[in-house]
C-alpha cells in the first residue's frame, strides 16, 4: 500500500509540473478495489493501459475526455475508477 500512496505522490508532482500548478482534475484507479476486467482499457485506451507490473493505470494528459471518462466510472464494474482534483 505504501508503494501505491508513494506512486500517485509522485503522479500529483509530476501532473502538476505539466500544468503549472493548477487545479485539474485526474482519473485515479483504486488498486485494492479494481477486480482487472480491463472494462476501461478497452473502453478508453488513450487514458488507461497496463503497465510493466501487470496494473491497469491512468495515462498522464494535459486534459482527459470528462464526458467519456464519466461514463467509464459509472459503470466500472469493480467501482474502482474516481475523479481526484489535483
Amino acid at each position: 500500500m505504501i508503494g501505491c500512496v508513494l506512486s500517485a505522490a509522485r503522479k500529483k508532482t509530476s501532473f502538476q509540473k505539466k500544468n503549472k500548478g493548477r487545479l485539474m482534475k485526474i482519473p485515479v484507479i483504486d488498486l485494492g478495489e479494481c477486480i482487472d476486467c480491463e472494462a476501461c482499457i478497452e473502453l478508453c485506451p488513450t487514458v488507461f493501459r497496463k503497465n510493466e507490473a501487470g496494473y491497469i493505470e491512468t495515462i498522464e494528459l494535459g486534459e482527459y475526455p470528462k464526458q467519456e471518462l464519466d461514463e467509464i466510472i459509472m459503470n466500472c464494474p469493480g467501482q474502482c475508477i474516481t475523479w481526484e482534483e489535483i
